[in-house]
């Protein structure tokens, strides 16, 4: 007489070809062919001639933690990486800000003097750290352009390198930061204010930036930002580059 499967072991092989494929399927040693008893026997349907092992879920990694900037005012030992870019980093920042044409000096306006136009600037950039020099200066690039409305309209668009000091003894109470930066400037149309005296103004000159910015200590990212965005022929090294034109800009600046 042929042997028949039990009941119970074609549910457990259905159940073996159902699972996924970590499920193995373990024959356990049949009876042998002339032997009948099992049939009918409860032990026998209890522990049918197949069961399935299904083997357990491998242990999930860990996830990694996120990845955090490195903030503003960590120490940083001496580099220079003009061409690393990587957004995670906290070397990034972008800058807003407001302002007005000065007519005056640049020596008079950082004596407090001033003669405001009637010229206002709007501008907006973005910039990036590049170096560190002895743990105080920042070595810096932006680029920034800006809208002139009112007496006159313009375009202004500028790439300046920076050297940013950023160690002062007062930095525990509003952290502190001066920066010089000098680069290129071009103006859509020539501007008034550089035509003063019967000279004419270019295009293509040279721009000078001197900032300022103060933060909190315990939020060193966002700063309120003073700048002069000053443009000239450098001592009129730069030929028929007109008379310079000095703007005093505030604003807000923010690392990421």
């Amino acid at each position: 007489m042929s042997r028949m499967c039990h009941p119970s072991a074609a549910i457990a092989l259905l159940c073996a070809l159902s699972s996924p494929a970590s499920a193995q399927l373990q024959p356990r040693g049949p009876a042998s062919a002339g032997d009948a008893s099992h049939i009918g026997d409860p032990a026998a349907i209890a522990s049918p001639s197949c069961c399935v092992a299904v083997a357990a879920p491998a242990a999930e990694r860990p996830a990694a933690p996120p990845r955090t900037a490195r903030q503003w005012t960590e120490p940083v030992a001496d580099y220079f990486a003009p061409f690393a870019v990587d957004w995670n980093d906290g070397r990034w920042w972008w800058t807003a800000g407001v302002g007005v044409v000065d007519k005056k000096e640049d020596s008079e306006i950082a004596r407090g003097q001033s003669d405001l136009g009637r010229t206002y600037r709007l501008s907006a950039g973005v910039g990036r750290e590049v170096g560190a020099l002895w743990n105080v200066m920042r070595l810096e690039w932006e680029v920034v352009g800006a809208v002139h409305v009112g007496s006159e309209s313009l375009v202004d668009l500028r790439a300046n390198l920076i050297a940013r000091w950023t160690e002062f003894p007062w930095n525990h109470i509003v952290y502190s930061t001066f920066a010089l930066g000098i680069g290129p400037s071009f103006i859509t149309r020539r501007s008034r204010y550089e035509s003063e005296g019967g000279q004419h103004s270019r295009h293509l000159t040279n721009g000078v930036l001197f900032e300022l910015t103060l933060a909190p200590p315990r939020r060193p990212d966002w700063a309120f930002a003073l700048r002069l965005d000053h443009r000239s022929p450098i001592f009129d090294l730069i030929r028929h580059g007109g008379t310079p034109s000095d703007f005093v800009v505030v604003g807000v600046k923010h690392r990421f």
